[in-house]
């Protein structure tokens, strides 16, 4: 398995006029192997950057030791982010869950601690000190309801906090987990059994979208996110929208572009692992009254959900569209699922070309 590499404009990359790739252009004559264009696309913490490091896992050796350094600290401050958002929802609530008296100055603390400060002794300490409040863990257990909760493994990171306040070498999960947002674009190209591949990252913020279909002209298969844990959740522009619909509202908007009218679309219907866990604590019914399945199946749950997505899809292109039901952090699932888009990607391709 060859590889090509990875990069990506990281932080602050500017977005207004984005380039599109080179043309391959060899000696006159020549003809450079097709490189499949995929566009990942998607709203904003939908599952995205977990998928391209796994694509960076399978197809390119893993991380770069520049790349583990940094995770390290990462992971460290999305300990202290999680802890500030929860309590910010704590504080905005009219009835709180009764956290104990004794955590009052654990609380401040983390309301006025920055997330890139250091984490010594006392951030560790004050971190298992309140996790382990009965209170706080009510409040913990109300994340399905916060719509700007991003560090949603709060409890992975719990588990293995003492090993992560060390310095230390990360494990891959630990790469996985990490939480970082992104902007701009992030690229990454591979060889896979003799085909190239170059995947795209758009971007999921609003500023970013109307760039999308300048990012690649005519890519070969969009690969679009959708994150199940967002049926409920409100956005933070309109109460009244969820995050879900806000996604719909992007699918059937780049779904009409006109570059992108001919292309297969994959569609990822991801974190299946929390949306599993969510069902049994709230009920879908509560946002979808006509769903008339069994409201703790998840197979059940997440196809009526998959249904949503694939009805905007014009009747004379359902041929055009695979779908799955992902985690992007089971690396396995990963590789099988990677294994089907480029089969349905080529097969796309041959059948254009007059070849099946």
């Amino acid at each position: 398995m060859g590889s090509k590499g990875s990069k990506q404009k990281g932080d602050g990359a500017k977005t207004d006029e984005p380039k599109k790739p080179k043309e391959d252009k060899g000696k006159k004559g020549d003809k450079k192997p097709k490189v499949l264009q995929m566009l990942v696309a998607g709203a904003a913490q939908s599952g995205k950057s977990t998928f391209f490091k796994q694509l960076q896992i399978i197809h390119l050796n893993g991380f770069t030791d520049e790349q583990k350094g940094e995770v390290m600290k990462t992971l460290r401050s999305n300990i202290i982010l999680a802890y500030k958002e929860l309590i910010e929802h704590h504080d905005a609530l009219e009835k709180p869950p009764h956290v104990s008296s004794s955590q009052k100055d654990t609380l401040e603390f983390f309301r006025k601690k920055n997330p890139f400060d250091t984490f010594d002794d006392e951030v560790k300490d004050k971190s298992k000190k309140l996790w382990d409040d009965k209170g706080f863990q009510k409040l913990w257990n109300m994340r399905d309801t916060i719509p700007n909760f991003s560090i949603l493994h709060l409890d992975y990171l719990m588990t293995h906090l003492d090993r992560l306040a060390q310095d230390g070498s990360p494990s891959t999960e630990d790469m996985l987990y990490a939480r970082k947002r992104t902007t701009g674009t992030n690229e990454i190209e591979f060889n896979f059994k003799g085909k190239d591949f170059r995947f795209v990252d758009v971007g999921g913020q609003k500023s970013e979208r109307r760039h999308w279909d300048q990012i690649i002209d005519k890519p070969d298969a969009v690969v679009f996110f959708v994150s199940l844990t967002d049926w409920n959740l409100p956005t933070v522009a309109n109460a009244k929208v969820t995050k879900l619909m806000e996604s719909m509202e992007i699918f059937k908007e780049i779904l009409d572009f006109e570059a992108f009218k001919g292309t297969f679309w994959i569609l990822m219907l991801n974190k299946i692992d929390l949306f599993k866990e969510k069902i049994q604590r709230v009920s879908i019914k509560e946002t979808y009254p006509d769903f008339d399945g069994n409201e703790k199946d998840a197979d059940e749950t997440s196809n009526y959900l998959r249904g949503k997505f694939l009805a905007m899809m014009p009747e004379e292109r359902q041929d055009s569209v695979q779908s799955h039901v992902t985690c992007a952090l089971d690396t396995e699932q990963m590789k099988t699922v990677f294994s089907a888009l480029q089969t349905a990607v080529l097969e796309r391709l041959m059948s254009n070309f007059g070849m099946l």
